[in-house]
């Protein structure tokens, strides 16, 4: 009998060990997976607080070109001398410097005739320009003159004064 206890016990000692070691490993990988995991959380949520602020940003600086879009386009309608939006709209690519990204630009501002250009102030042009981001170009080019020039039905002394505009190449 004293044989037998000593026999078990020793098997019960060693099932016990075994449960403790095996215990110790599963557990220790666990630990390691929830660490690896909560690390990945964290960077996950520095991410998020990244994007979002990001967008944050996008969204105000979206919303300040609208206001200034919207602005723009209040005042372009003052520029024609009406409140109304002209009833016909011109091709503002005939003018020498206008292409078709810069018409969208204008038409979206509201400027959709060549008497809205024509009739531009010093003021207006500035505005254009900041909006268009470039500085000097509706000066250099003429956008003032060359739309009054056909906003008046002069169409040879344009094309005598700016000769390009003709031309497929002109944008």
């Amino acid at each position: 009998m004293t044989y037998l206890l000593t026999q078990m016990w020793l098997y019960m000692l060693g099932a016990g060990l075994l449960g403790l070691l095996l215990g110790w490993i599963i557990w220790g990988r666990s630990k390691h997976r929830l660490f690896q995991l909560g690390q990945a959380l964290s960077s996950a949520e520095t991410d998020r607080d990244r994007y979002k602020s990001e967008l944050e940003t996008c969204n105000r600086t979206c919303s300040a070109q609208k206001v200034q879009l919207d602005r723009f386009s209040v005042r372009s309608s003052a520029f024609s001398g009406s409140a109304d939006l002209p009833a016909a709209k011109d091709d503002l690519r005939r003018l020498i410097g206008i292409g078709p990204i810069n018409e969208g630009l204008l038409n979206k501002a509201g400027i959709t005739t060549f008497a809205q250009i024509a009739s531009w102030s010093p003021a207006d042009i500035a505005e254009v320009e900041h909006m268009l981001q470039f500085g000097g170009r509706v000066e250099r080019e003429q956008w003032v003159t060359q739309p009054g020039l056909l906003a008046s039905g002069d169409e040879e002394e344009f094309l005598r004064r700016f000769p390009t505009a003709a031309s497929d190449t002109n944008t």
